[in-house]
């Protein structure tokens, strides 16, 4: 009885942090406030992306009820401790929002969650929503037009876009394109997990600093740029974004980490050199750091529950092959195998 009690006290006390984590804020930390509110003002125009409300405790709690386990998780030891790595993606819904029991039981096991950046914070907000260097290249005037049409398109006002450096401009774009298919920032993984984390009262580290994804996102020297901005705008206008999204959400969904290391060959996001080298430079060029990170916080004496993108775990360089290189016993949780329904969907 007393094993059901407390079972039932963590799934509330889950639900609560569930409803709280997914709130108007979340969607603004990833695209800014006044962008993100000019977004759910335009909710009435029929040809406007749907707007997600956050959820009612009701929905917040059947979804914790019948969440499974999604994306990976794996536990790492070293030194006679325990800590563990786990997979997010950053759009999604309730349903792929609301963390399975042994996801939730690993992070109320740990003493300290740490995500990439606190996406949370006004001072990440504002890193992120800061102009380029003054000696930054001119964008090409075409290539503002197309990103100003796109913003229309997508129901987002263009002034407060316009100052950002023009790859974070299309960044914003780019993970606002999937709303259309009921995956929303709002519901990206960092934001719920960062929502339990201070419910339990657990400590919300970075493992970067806001520069370095700053920098990751900005890309590479201007004219590399220009050519990568090029190919980020033209997947937006071509509807390349949306199949990739939803192809992402869906192997993020099934854990199916063979998928997820192929990326590059069906995302159509590196069919270039320049495309090529900027998703190295986004994603895989950070791993080394990252898995440096993880290591001095597991040094420090704590459990942690670490979480990254999805995409920093597969492969070779991914994170846990990285930390196997540095001492730790590296051990894939398993998960229930998703509902036929779940793995026929498209």
């Amino acid at each position: 009885m007393a094993r059901r009690a407390l079972a039932q006290m963590r799934r509330f006390a889950f639900t609560e942090a569930l409803q709280r984590a997914l709130t108007r804020r979340s969607a603004a930390a990833l695209v800014g406030a006044a962008v993100w509110l000019a977004v759910r003002c335009a909710a009435a125009d029929p040809a406007c992306p749907p707007v997600v409300a956050p959820p009612t405790a009701e929905e917040a709690r059947a979804a914790v009820q019948t969440a499974r386990d999604r994306g990976a998780l794996w536990t790492i030891e070293k030194d006679a401790r325990r800590s563990w790595l786990y997979g997010t993606i950053h759009v999604g819904n309730l349903e792929m929002a609301a963390l399975g029991p042994k996801v939730r039981a690993a992070l109320t096991a740990a003493q300290v969650l740490a995500i990439e950046v606190d996406v949370t914070s006004a001072a990440t907000v504002r890193a992120f929503s800061a102009p380029p260097p003054p000696d930054a290249p001119a964008v090409p005037p075409a290539l503002v037009e197309r990103m100003k049409a796109l913003a229309a398109k997508a129901c987002v006002p263009w002034e407060p876009l316009s100052s950002r450096p023009p790859m974070i401009i299309a960044s914003a774009l780019t993970i606002l394109e999937s709303r259309r298919d009921g995956l929303d920032p709002a519901f990206a993984t960092e934001f719920v997990l960062s929502g339990f984390a201070r419910a339990k009262g657990m400590p919300v580290v970075a493992l970067e600093s806001v520069e370095t994804q700053r920098r990751a996102m900005i890309g590479p020297p201007a004219a590399d740029q220009f050519r990568a901005l090029e190919g980020a705008i033209s997947a937006i206008e071509q509807d390349r974004v949306r199949p990739t999204a939803r192809a992402l959400a869906k192997a993020w969904s099934d854990g199916d980490l063979a998928t997820l290391a192929s990326y590059e060959q069906w995302c159509g996001c590196a069919g270039s050199p320049e495309a090529k080298a900027y998703l190295d430079h986004l994603v895989f060029a950070r791993n080394e750091g990252l898995a440096a990170a993880v290591d001095r916080l597991h040094g420090e004496g704590r459990s942690v529950f670490a979480a990254t993108g999805i995409l920093h775990m597969v492969g070779d360089a991914g994170l846990p092959r990285r930390l196997e290189k540095l001492g730790y016993t590296v051990e894939r949780v398993a998960f229930d195998a998703p509902p036929a329904a779940d793995r026929d969907r498209r």
